[in-house]
C-alpha cells in the first residue's frame, strides 16, 4: 500500500517483522525447517536499503526499461553491421507477423537467394504458408498416428502426456522442411499469400489441437471397445478430413496447377504456364534441400556421434530428423565455408538471450546486469543450460555473413531474421561471436563441404533422444499452443 514502502520510514513494520508477524505463515517462536523465516526478511531487508547503488537502479527501473537501461553504451557504439563477408541479399524483407513459422521463413530464404541469383530476379519471395499448410496437415496425421502406436500406454504415463501437449505446433526442423518440399513442392507467394490466420496463428491452432485431443480420445476408445488397426486408420482417415478442412478454410485451399509469372532485372516479362508445385522445384529450384546436413552442438552428448529425437517428425514415412554432433569450432567452419561460397546458412539458436531487439544486437557483453544487479551469469556452461531447463533452441534465422578477423578467426555474424524491417540494420541483426559459442544450437550445410570422416558419421544408426529432449525444442518453442476442451459430441464429425 502507498506509504508503507520502507520499514526504515515506518518503523511500525520493522516492528512487526522482527516478531515474525505482519508477513503470513510466520511464526518467530516455532520455526519450520527449509522456510524462510522473518529475521532473514529483516537481513535481506537491511542490507537492501543500506545499498545506494541498488536504490537507485529500483528508482530508475520505475520508468524505463530494463534492456534500454542496462546497455553498455561502449559495446553498443563498437557493434556495426559491417561484415568482411556476405553473401547476396534479396528483397522484400520477410515478417512471419504472430506465427511460429521461423524455421519455414528461414529455410525458403535460403532457396530463394538461389532461385533470384538463377532467374535474374530483383526481389522474390516463397509462399510460406503452402509449406505451413501441409505442415500442418501431415504432423496431425503424424499425431494421429503416435497415439495409434501407444494405444496400451496408460493417458496418464509422461509421453501420452507430453504428445497431447501441443500436438501440432508452428515450428519445425529443416528435415521436417525438407519432407514438406519432397511430398508437396513449393510456391511462389502471390500463388498462395498469407491468410490472417497464417499471420496470427493461435485461433487456428487452438481450434485443430482441440480437435486432435478429441480425435485421439476417440481413438482410444474404439481400441478399448475391440476395433481392429485397420478400423482405426479408417476413423483416422476421416479425422484428418476434418483436419483438411479447417486448414482450407483458415489459410485456403493450397493451388495444385498455377502459372510462374515474374519479370527479370532487365525488365522482360516470363510466364511459365500450368506448373505443379512439384514441378516448379524440379524445373526452377536448383537449391538442393536433400543434400543438407543439420549439424549441432549439444555439449551434453558425445561429439562426431548422430541423434534424433524419439516421436520427432511431420511426414510418416519421410525423412527422419537427424543431428550430427560437432565441437561449436566445427559449425563455425563449416558455416564461414558456406558464406565465402556466397551461400546463406539456415540455423536454430535461443534467440532470446542477450538480445536488444530494436538494435538488433545479440552480444553476451551488450547489457551491463552485472553492475545493475551486482550478479555474474558465468557459473552457467552451454550443457548446464540446456540440462536445468535455462536455454534451447526457440528460433531459425539465416545467416548472411560474417566479419573475420587478420587470423580469418570470426568475430561477429550478419544475420537475417524474420520479424520485417523494424529493428538492427532494416531487419537484419548481429550477432557477437561470443553469442554464437553459447546460445546457437544448429546450422544447416551441404553435406559437399564436410570432411570424409565427418560424412562418415552419417552412416551411423543415430542414438535416440527422448521426446522431451531440448534438442527438439524448435518444433515447440517456436509454435502456439493452447490448452482447451470442449464438451463430447457424438455428430462431432459430421457437425464440425
Amino acid at each position: 500500500r502507498p506509504g508503507l514502502r520502507g520499514s526504515a520510514k515506518n518503523p511500525s513494520i520493522r516492528s512487526s517483522l522482527s516478531e515474525g508477524e505482519g508477513i503470513p505463515g510466520m511464526d518467530s517462536k516455532a520455526k519450520v525447517v527449509g522456510a524462510i523465516d522473518a529475521e532473514s526478511i529483516v537481513a535481506f531487508e537491511s542490507k537492501y536499503n543500506n545499498d545506494a547503488k541498488s536504490k537507485l537502479a529500483e528508482d530508475i527501473l520505475a520508468r524505463a526499461n530494463l534492456k534500454d537501461v542496462a546497455i553498455n553504451r561502449k559495446v553498443a557504439i563498437e557493434s556495426i553491421h559491417t561484415y568482411s563477408h556476405t553473401v547476396p541479399e534479396v528483397k522484400p524483407s520477410v515478417n512471419q507477423r504472430s506465427s511460429g513459422r521461423c524455421w519455414i521463413f528461414a529455410a525458403l530464404n535460403v532457396i530463394r537467394e538461389q532461385l533470384v541469383r538463377d532467374l535474374k530476379m530483383e526481389s522474390f519471395e516463397l509462399s510460406q504458408s503452402y509449406v505451413f499448410f501441409w505442415d500442418k496437415f501431415e504432423k496431425a496425421g503424424w499425431f494421429l498416428e503416435q497415439i495409434i502406436q501407444t494405444l496400451d500406454e496408460k493417458v496418464e504415463d509422461r509421453l501420452i502426456s507430453y504428445l497431447l501437449k501441443s500436438p501440432v505446433n508452428d515450428g519445425g526442423q529443416y528435415d521436417m522442411f525438407i519432407n514438406i518440399v519432397n511430398k508437396y513442392g513449393l510456391v511462389p507467394k502471390d500463388v498462395y499469400p498469407d491468410s490472417t490466420s497464417a499471420k496470427l496463428s493461435r485461433p487456428m491452432n487452438w481450434i485443430i489441437t482441440c480437435k486432435l485431443r478429441e480425435f485421439a480420445k476417440d481413438l482410444r476408445k474404439c481400441h478399448k471397445q475391440g476395433n481392429t488397426i485397420k478400423q482405426l486408420r479408417k476413423l483416422k482417415n476421416e479425422q484428418l478430413s476434418i483436419i483438411y478442412r479447417i486448414l482450407c478454410i483458415n489459410l485456403g485451399q493450397p493451388p495444385k496447377k498455377f502459372d510462374f509469372v515474374y519479370k527479370d532485372k532487365d525488365k522482360k516479362f516470363h510466364r511459365i504456364r500450368d506448373l505443379s508445385p512439384k514441378h516448379f522445384v524440379k524445373d526452377h529450384v536448383t537449391f538442393d534441400v536433400n543434400s543438407q546436413v543439420s549439424l549441432i552442438n549439444d555439449p551434453r552428448n558425445p561429439y562426431y556421434k548422430l541423434y534424433t529425437v524419439d516421436r520427432l517428425g511431420n511426414v510418416v514415412g519421410g525423412r527422419g530428423v537427424r543431428y550430427l554432433n560437432l565441437p561449436i569450432e566445427e559449425l563455425k567452419k563449416y558455416a564461414i565455408k558456406t558464406i565465402q561460397n556466397k551461400q546463406p546458412v539456415w540455423f536454430g539458436c535461443d534467440v532470446g538471450k542477450f538480445f536488444h531487439r530494436d538494435d538488433g544486437v545479440m552480444d553476451l557483453e551488450y547489457f551491463s546486469y552485472d553492475k545493475m544487479f551486482g550478479i555474474q551469469f558465468s557459473s552457467f556452461s552451454k550443457a548446464d543450460r540446456l540440462r536445468y531447463g535455462e536455454s534451447l533452441m526457440t528460433h531459425a534465422m539465416v545467416f548472411t555473413g560474417v566479419e573475420l578477423d587478420h587470423q580469418q578467426k570470426p568475430l561477429s555474424w550478419r544475420v537475417q531474421n524474420s520479424w520485417g524491417e523494424k529493428g538492427g540494420d532494416k531487419g537484419y541483426l548481429r550477432m557477437s561471436d561470443k553469442w554464437f559459442d553459447e546460445y546457437n544450437y544448429q546450422i544447416s550445410v551441404d553435406k559437399s563441404i564436410l570432411s570424409e570422416d565427418t560424412l562418415k558419421v552419417l552412416d551411423l544408426p543415430p542414438v535416440k533422444l527422448p521426446p522431451w529432449d531440448p534438442m527438439g525444442s524448435l518444433a515447440v518453442c517456436s509454435g502456439w499452443s493452447q490448452t482447451a476442451g470442449t464438451k463430447p459430441s457424438a455428430s462431432i464429425y459430421s457437425n464440425l
